[in-house]
């Protein structure tokens, strides 16, 4: 029990250690960086609604739902942007040790599950039921956490729109994000498959049939692909020493068509993007490509 309780610490530790680099390190410093606050989705509705409740002065029981069970690196980035104290933000974020407890627990049970007396039989035979049980109850706990979250904020969206309209646009990422549509528009238009030239129609199926063939591989053809790995295996003692051995010959040729059809891939979305920034060269600002000027002859005297 004492491993499990060290366990258990060290995994909230880290989990705030997480929290506080995304928030200054990131957030902070990184907060006036289009990018970022674009990856965050800071014009979005949800996330100006998250933006009200992490404002909560104190600690209150949606802002703890939000910091829990909200989307991890976005709601960090964001206390940083919002210049929010640190330790109110870690304080709220203690809760999630409901999850960690029960993930905790199933990994443990899982190693005992696997521990043999001197007569090969299981020295722990309750274990896999408890390791079961455990990870019922991390998916209802991490399920709940983010359920609390989304009810959160759509109570938020609901009862306080006025003040979450009262929260001006970030004008640098409405522009970037106007642009990007702008692009994706573009995108769609060039990569119509009427539009496509020949070679890249061909190029494209080509990597969708690899795909294919790699998923049908991996699932029907499973044991065939790869030996069998346990969770207490060691590369050591069950794998001769080299990892590779994990991967039989058919494994083998569906990670190569994993990696042909990625390549095709790499190859189209290339080309497409080319393309794109092209046409936005000669694009005016409505978004319509402007006709080249053509010299009509005159016949006049």
């Amino acid at each position: 029990w004492r491993s499990i309780i060290y366990t258990c610490i060290i995994s909230l530790l880290l989990k705030l250690l997480a929290c506080a680099v995304q928030q200054k390190l990131i957030g902070e410093n990184l907060g006036g960086s289009v990018a970022v606050k674009q990856m965050v989705s800071i014009n979005s509705e949800g996330i100006r609604a998250m933006r009200v409740m992490l404002s909560d002065k104190g600690i209150t029981a949606r802002k703890v739902a939000v910091l829990v069970g909200g989307p991890d690196w976005p709601v960090s980035v964001l206390c940083g942007i919002l210049g929010l104290d640190l330790l109110p933000i870690l304080i709220g974020t203690l809760p999630v040790v409901v999850l960690i407890v029960p993930t905790v627990l199933c990994g443990s049970f899982a190693y005992m599950g696997s521990i043999e007396n001197d007569d090969g039989l299981d020295l722990y035979p309750w274990a896999d039921t408890m390791g079961a049980v455990a990870s019922s109850v991390a998916a209802g706990a991490m399920f709940s956490f983010s359920l609390s979250a989304a009810g959160a904020v759509k109570d938020t969206l609901q009862n306080e729109k006025e003040k979450i309209d009262s929260i001006p646009l970030d004008e640098a990422v409405r522009k970037a994000d106007e642009e990007n549509e702008r692009k994706n528009d573009v995108y769609r238009r060039i990569t119509a498959w009427n539009s496509l030239p020949l070679l890249f129609k061909v190029l494209i199926l080509l990597a969708v049939l690899a795909m294919m063939a790699c998923c049908y591989l991996l699932v029907i053809f499973n044991t065939q692909c790869f030996r069998e790995y346990d969770l207490m295996y060691t590369i050591r003692q069950n794998l001769g020493g080299n990892w590779t051995n994990i991967m039989l010959p058919l494994g083998r040729i569906a990670l190569l068509l994993f990696v042909i059809s990625y390549a095709l891939l790499y190859i189209f979305e290339s080309w497409a993007t080319t393309k794109v920034n092209e046409m936005i060269d000669t694009m005016d600002e409505s978004g319509i490509t402007p006709l080249t000027v053509t010299k009509v002859p005159s016949y006049s005297a």
